[in-house]
């Protein structure tokens, strides 16, 4: 499988260290910081979420998940990453488009702790980390952007997170990947 070859290739990037960036401000938060592991510790600690721990090492942007927060994260399954075409995330992975695969991740990261329960039954338009707007609709279920919420709020010391079944990309797969390998590419 394409996702597990990646994660053989990548072993060494595990050893990158964290770009720095600014601390979010602090909201109201239902996680203990005592009692709960941080969001990458709970995605590091799943075996559904190996392919965004993946990730998330090789764009160097672990302390940030590890960070105070709080944050909410929309976090893609391994099966939601089967799903995104293979050249991109390949493409994605090259170490010339590591800021291109953390603006990914970021538009996955939203500051502040939102709770299933203010998703609920209403539509609301949040802000990501990296400035760029999600819709979320909260009526029959939860969807944000193209993907649906299949388990909320998973607590974290830092904030929760909110397992989706799609990744999200700001733009869609064919112009993700125009632009990673400056190529004209057909619509995925």
């Amino acid at each position: 499988m394409f996702r597990k070859s990646l994660i053989a290739m990548t072993s060494a990037a595990a050893l990158l260290t964290a770009a720095a960036t600014p601390t979010m401000a602090a909201s109201d938060t239902t996680a203990d910081a005592t009692m709960a592991p941080s969001i990458l510790d709970v995605a590091a600690g799943n075996e559904n979420f190996e392919t965004l721990t993946m990730l998330v090492t090789a764009a160097g942007l672990e302390e940030v998940l590890m960070g105070e927060g709080p944050f909410t994260v929309f976090a893609p399954t391994d099966e939601a990453f089967d799903q995104f075409p293979d050249p991109v995330l390949a493409a994605l992975m090259a170490p010339e488009n590591r800021e291109a695969l953390a603006e990914v991740l970021a538009f996955h990261v939203v500051p502040g702790d939102i709770t299933a329960g203010t998703l609920t039954n209403r539509t609301l338009d949040v802000e990501t980390a990296m400035g760029r707007m999600l819709d979320i609709n909260g009526y029959d279920g939860v969807t944000v952007d193209n993907a649906t919420v299949i388990q909320p709020d998973i607590v974290a010391s830092n904030g929760r997170i909110h397992v989706i079944d799609r990744v999200l990309t700001p733009t869609n797969a064919a112009e993700l990947m125009s632009r990673l390998t400056n190529e004209e590419v057909g619509e995925s």
